[in-house]
């Protein structure tokens, strides 16, 4: 172990300049897809989280804290300057990154929330309603990409757009915000979830006027967790 160890430092000196490149490479794309995970690091019972960034061709990763702090120290968000696809995580949206032109939150992790309000609420139309809405966008964005389309056609988003909208507003009317203190209350089931759709809709459908934009980041998850 003490070996390996030694040998780290070498290799990482070895590999600096084409690191270095990568980082480069991603800070500079039009759209990147980010995401953390954790890892076993140090002594036993400890753990760090492993940062990414990612596009098609490259990755680039950064082991630190869960924390603003550690996603700077990671070298591309505060210069990024494109559309940044992620999960709802709260960092990924920080006004800290001054550079960032906006957002594209995951839509296969908003799936899964609405999955689970499904099963919480199984009486309820509106999540099936949400979940058939955003799949219908997604399929146009993949037919839009085939045809070579920037965007997706008026006619076949605006209906979807429309039962989306609507079934977040069904959403919030039979799920009551709890009242209190917003960083200490504990909301019911797929209100939080609700209310982001709502206040970022447009960080939830920017894939629809941009064929550019991925709907999801699985690219980030099979880098994170391969």
């Amino acid at each position: 172990e003490g070996f390996i160890h030694s040998c780290l430092p070498k290799a990482a000196d070895l590999a600096a300049e084409v690191v270095a490149l990568i980082r480069a490479l991603i800070t500079a794309s039009g759209v990147a897809g980010f995401d953390e995970t954790t890892l076993r690091s140090g002594p036993a019972g400890e753990k760090k989280y492993v940062h990414g960034a990612f596009t098609e061709r490259y990755s680039a990763f950064w082991l630190g804290a869960r924390s603003l702090d550690s996603m700077a120290d990671a070298g591309i968000l505060p210069d990024f300057a494109g559309i940044v696809v992620s999960d709802r995580y709260q960092n990924y949206f920080s006004s800290r990154w001054k550079h960032v032109a906006g957002n594209q939150a995951c839509l296969a992790h908003i799936l899964r929330d609405y999955e689970d309000c499904a099963e919480t609420y199984p009486d309820a139309v509106w999540p099936v309603q949400a979940q058939r809405a955003l799949r219908g966008m997604i399929h146009a964005w993949h037919a839009a990409c085939e045809q070579r389309l920037p965007a997706i056609p008026d006619d076949v988003l605006k209906p979807l757009a429309h039962e989306f909208r609507h079934a977040v507003l069904a959403g919030l009317a039979s799920v009551p915000r709890v009242p209190g203190p917003k960083n200490s209350t504990r909301q019911k089931p797929g209100r939080e979830l609700l209310e982001f759709c709502r206040d970022r809709r447009g960080d939830v459908l920017r894939f629809t006027t941009d064929t550019a934009i991925c709907p999801t980041h699985h690219i980030s998850e099979r880098g994170d967790r391969p």
